[in-house]
């Protein structure tokens, strides 16, 4: 039987049941605190699981995390949600079960401050290299057998947790332990280690927090960065923002003029790599001019998209290209709704939106992982350059001049900091492209089909290593003026 109304995340459904069953007094003694599926969606926009990653949910409540990666349609290897509540673990077991989770979506009851890598193990569970966690809200004084799981991780990571310090920061100081445990024996896994952790700002700017934070940087390699949830997106009592460890990588205020000159720069140091916009039916979703104009779509609707078996030339894309392509016809716009009802919607919206669901579109495996079928998810930005990641030969880097959004059908590269014009954008591709080419009479990146064809994830071209000259070339051309402080605010922006 489906609990939630239309659009509505289960979890939420679960977890307004839950304060309607326990007091507020009782909530707050435990220091439960439920995640909005807005914040949910937010948080795992600033770190994107991919298709690698193992997550680990601590506390994961009733499973909002969890759904939020299948409604957002983002594909991981597993997730392992830890909750030591009775309730609310049976609560995330049903979540998974009503979403339809893959099997490799887990619900752990224990506590996860007692777990250790040998305790995945045990249980048949793959270790997880990435992190999500909204932690309890509990006091140094209130916590169980605070000493002894203090001393247990001095012991391990060589820290002194200020006994002031609450739930938060022995969670995350597990959390890291977890993962240098696993680098002695999983070390791919480990070197993609990320943490994100949802705090309250009191607790997350506390001195003895600030400490735990630069002692992990300078003992561990974990370097944080502060993201501050968007106002648009805060609840009236919410006080809360996210901070994202990740293992040694410059962080979002670091120059790449930073990057180490050791002979073992990678590309994910100076590009992220993402898959493009799932739709679950690209000729639903992707519109021609005669189909704008047969169907009356407002303008207001439609974003230009990189249109689908097209052949690309050259290491440019430009506005000039697509719209030689639009005007032969081909599908070019992508409908783009807001996440609101379809009563809200534009009459010829609506018509559009009732035919497919005729057609069956809002019961595909894409349509039922959002919280409206019709609302896809855009990034803010259109990706810098395209990469080819299905391709005979070496893979290609495409500059984006045209400003286009991408599906699935090619890989987007954003630059981790701005590159200054077009003219050094290119030289840089340029360079990118050398790189390529040399991956390829090396080793051939990625795994091989029929045929000779080639594919290749984006965790494992971030990981490809480029040359001396190429990360000089990025530290020639890459913007290093702008002060930490405007960075954050421009982050803040941007989300």
């Amino acid at each position: 039987m489906a609990l939630s109304a239309e659009g509505k995340y289960h979890a939420e459904v679960f977890a307004e049941l839950y304060c309607a069953a326990f007091s507020l007094e009782y909530r707050k003694h435990k220091g439960q605190y439920f995640t909005p599926a807005q914040i949910a969606e937010w948080a795992l926009s600033v770190c994107v699981p991919d298709t690698n990653d193992v997550l680990c949910d601590a506390g994961a409540g009733t499973g909002i995390f969890a759904e939020t990666v299948l409604r957002r349609g983002i594909d991981i290897k597993g997730y392992i949600g830890v909750e030591s509540d009775p309730i609310l673990a049976l609560s995330t077991a049903h979540v998974l079960e009503i979403i339809h989770a893959p099997a490799s979506f887990r619900v752990w009851y224990g506590n996860f401050l007692t777990l250790g890598q040998d305790r995945f193990e045990q249980k048949g569970l793959p270790p997880p290299n990435m992190f999500v966690s909204n932690p309890p809200y509990v006091r140094s004084h209130n916590l169980r057998a605070r000493d002894s799981v203090l001393e247990r991780l001095r012991s391990s990571l060589g820290i002194d947790i200020s006994p002031l310090s609450g739930a938060g920061n022995y969670f995350l100081c597990k959390a890291v332990d977890i993962l240098r445990v696993a680098a002695q024996k999983h070390r791919r896994t480990f070197d993609n280690g990320r943490i994100l952790f949802l705090l309250p700002m009191e607790a997350a700017g506390s001195a003895h927090s600030r400490h735990l934070r630069a002692d992990l940087l300078l003992r561990h390699g974990w370097r944080s960065t502060q993201h501050v949830i968007p106002v648009k997106l805060r609840t009236p009592r919410s006080k809360a923002l996210a901070l994202l460890y990740v293992l040694d990588r410059p962080d979002s205020t670091a120059s790449i003029a930073e990057i180490r000159p050791s002979g073992r720069n990678s590309l994910g140091q100076a590009l992220r790599i993402r898959r493009g916009i799932s739709t679950g039916c690209n000729a639903f979703f992707v519109l021609s001019d005669d189909d704008v104009k047969r169907r009356q779509i407002p303008e207001s609707y439609l974003k230009p998209v990189m249109p689908t078996r097209i052949p690309i030339d050259g290491c440019e894309f430009s506005k000039v290209n697509w719209n030689v392509l639009r005007d032969s016809g081909h599908a070019c716009w992508l409908l783009s709704l807001p996440g609101v009802s379809i009563e809200k919607l534009h009459p010829a919206v609506q018509e559009y939106l009732r035919e497919g669901v005729r057609e069956g579109l809002h019961m595909t495996a894409t349509a039922r992982r959002l919280k409206h079928w019709y609302s896809l998810p855009i990034p803010d930005q259109p990706a810098d350059l395209f990469v080819t990641y299905l391709f005979r030969g070496a893979p290609r880097f495409i500059l984006n001049s045209a400003h286009l959004l991408h599906l699935t059908n090619i890989l987007g590269g954003w630059f981790r900091k701005p590159v200054r014009t077009r003219t050094e954008k290119l030289t840089v591709l340029e360079c990118l492209n050398k790189e390529a080419q040399r991956w390829f009479e090396e080793g051939k990146p990625g795994r091989e089909y029929r045929d000779g064809l080639m594919k290749i994830e984006p965790r494992e071209m971030e990981k490809q290593l480029i040359s001396a000259c190429t990360a000089s070339v990025l530290r020639r051309f890459v913007t290093s003026d702008a002060s930490a402080q405007q960075l954050c605010l421009l982050d803040q922006k941007n989300k």
